[in-house]
């Protein structure tokens, strides 16, 4: 078991050593978030707080049988990621369609269709 391993579920039962958890994995959050987005995100991005909030359920989550804490941890972080930018992309697509939509009527009823 590796000292992350021991330390995720210490984690679970005790505040400080979350806190410590999280402070010492910041970077790898970061990288998780940069690798499942294909892109460059800072800690005041809304993806990184996904990504927290991830990295927190996966710590909650977390038991010996699933394989490493990080291992667990980033396949938590990058499912999640998955699908909020997913949420998001039915939220874009659908507003689009919305204005197309709306630029189509008005054309039409200039037109006198």
């Amino acid at each position: 078991m590796h000292d992350a391993d021991k330390l995720a579920m210490r984690a679970k039962q005790n505040e400080r050593d979350f806190e410590h958890l999280v402070k010492q994995n910041e970077g790898f959050i970061l990288k998780c978030v940069n690798a499942a987005l294909h892109k460059y995100v800072t800690k005041s991005d809304d993806e990184y707080s996904i990504a927290l909030s991830a990295f927190t359920q996966a710590v909650k989550d977390y038991s010996e049988d699933k394989g490493t804490f990080l291992g667990f941890a980033s396949m938590v972080i990058r499912r999640r990621l998955v699908d909020y930018i997913r949420k998001e992309s039915r939220h874009y697509v659908g507003a689009h369609k919305k204005v197309i939509w709306k630029i189509t009527i008005m054309a039409s009823v200039r037109r006198g269709w």
